[in-house]
């Protein structure tokens, strides 16, 4: 039976064989390759895509980002790089396509390895995947859904970073 959870929603991408990440505790650096077998399995979460974790009901999307030099791409990653954030987010909007009334929170709550330079780059990635659908999380307690849908908005960003008062974003009060 598939695991499907929103911890490390994209951990079921994780590749066994990507270097290991700049979120991983120390004695994963000296041990990493002799062990990859068993940290891949520590690593892995869950089981399922993100199409089929919007199928299950998963709404609440926990995700962990840094730059990956060897492609040149932001990743989600949990010691182990997986999916390409823009790919991973595109799964999520096509399935949004298809739903219009859906709501998805994409809560980008760990970095690493960072500069704010790169921040700024990775928001106007988001930006340009999700557009005009797309309310980036400042204050949060008077948003409804009758307001989202009013607005066409579907995807609910919470960004953990100073980064975040970029002014290319549009917020709706």
């Amino acid at each position: 039976m598939k695991k499907c959870r929103s911890h490390d929603s994209f951990s079921y991408s994780l590749d066994p064989k990507s270097e290991i990440g700049p979120d991983a505790v120390p004695v994963v650096w000296i041990l990493g390759r002799i062990f990859a077998a068993i940290i891949y399995k520590w690593s892995v979460t869950q089981d399922c895509s993100f199409r089929e974790q919007l199928v299950a009901g998963v709404r609440y999307f926990d995700l962990r980002v840094a730059p990956r030099r060897t492609t040149g791409k932001f990743h989600f990653l949990n010691t182990l790089f997986g999916i390409s954030v823009e790919d991973g987010v595109r799964e999520i909007f096509e399935f949004l396509r298809e739903h219009d009334k859906e709501v998805v929170i994409l809560d980008f709550n760990h970095f690493y390895d960072m500069s704010d330079e790169e921040h700024t780059e990775l928001i106007q990635k988001l930006i340009d995947i999700c557009g005009e659908k797309m309310f980036v999380c400042v204050e949060i307690e008077n948003l409804t859904l009758s307001t989202m849908w009013e607005n066409g908005l579907q995807v609910i960003v919470i960004y953990h970073n100073k980064s975040l008062k970029s002014p290319q974003i549009n917020f709706v009060t």
